[in-house]
C-alpha cells in the first residue's frame, strides 16, 4: 500500500510554466499533451508581466509568488531569450522548493547516453544524436537537429528547424533563429546571435550577430 501511495504522489507533482507569452503557451500545450496519466498537477503560469485574468484558463502567479512558493513544485522555463532563461533559473533557484526537470516532448529522439541536465526543454520532433552534450537550461524548439558529438552551451536557445551538424561547439547563451544551420566542425562563441535562416560556414566569435547564406557578421 505504501508503494502505491508513493507512485501516486510521483504522478501528481505540481508544475508551473515560467513565461506566459507565446513560448509559454506552446509549452502549456506540450505539458497538457503529455499529461494523460496525470503525471503533473499543472498549477498555471508564473510571469513578471501584467495579465488580466487567466491565460489559457490557467492562473498567472507573479514571479515573487513563485520565489516564495511554500510547496515542492517543478518549473519549466519557457522564454526564448538565453539571458532571460538564465535570469529566471538563477532567481527561482533561491527557493529550495523549486526544481527544474528536463522536459522532452515524446515525439523527440534523444540518443542513449546523452545526459539532459536541469531546466532543459526539448520541443516536438527534435533529434539529439549520439554523444552530444546538452548544457543546463538549453531550449530546443520544434524540429531541431543536434548532430553527433556536438556541444550546446548552457541556456542557449535554438528555434524551430535549427540544424547543428556533427562536432559543432555552441557556446553559452547563444540564440539561433528558426532554420539556422551550422556546418560540421565549427565553433559558435558565447552569446552569439544567429538570425533566421543563417547558414554558418566559419567559426563565429563571442557576441557576434550573423545573417545570411553564407552568414556574415552584421554586428
Amino acid at each position: 500500500m505504501a508503494d502505491k501511495k508513493v507512485a501516486k504522489a510521483a504522478k501528481t507533482a505540481k508544475i508551473v510554466v515560467c513565461g506566459a507569452g507565446g513560448a509559454g503557451r506552446e509549452t502549456m500545450d506540450m505539458l497538457e499533451s503529455m499529461n494523460a496519466d496525470s503525471r503533473w498537477d499543472i498549477v498555471g503560469f508564473a510571469d513578471a508581466g501584467a495579465f488580466e485574468g487567466p491565460v489559457r484558463g490557467y492562473p498567472v502567479m507573479s514571479e515573487d509568488d513563485l520565489l516564495c512558493y511554500p510547496d515542492p513544485i517543478e518549473a519549466v522555463i519557457s522564454v526564448g531569450l538565453p539571458a532571460s532563461r538564465e535570469k529566471i533559473f538563477q532567481k527561482f533557484s533561491k527557493n529550495p522548493n523549486v526544481s527544474f526537470p528536463a522536459i522532452v516532448h515524446p515525439t523527440s529522439i534523444v540518443a542513449g547516453g546523452v545526459c539532459l541536465p536541469e531546466a532543459v526543454l526539448i520541443g516536438a520532433f527534435c533529434t539529439v544524436s549520439t554523444d552530444a552534450i546538452i548544457g543546463r537550461g538549453v531550449f530546443l524548439n520544434g524540429h531541431c537537429i543536434i548532430g553527433h558529438d556536438s556541444k550546446i552551451g548552457d541556456f542557449s536557445a535554438l528555434m524551430a528547424f535549427s540544424f547543428i551538424a556533427g562536432n559543432v561547439i555552441i557556446g553559452k547563451g547563444v540564440s539561433a533563429g528558426a532554420s539556422s544551420t551550422v556546418v560540421q566542425g565549427l565553433a559558435v562563441g558565447d552569446e552569439a546571435f544567429l538570425c533566421v535562416g543563417s547558414v554558418i560556414v566559419r567559426d563565429v566569435g563571442k557576441g557576434a550577430k550573423m545573417m545570411g547564406n553564407p552568414a556574415r557578421m552584421i554586428g
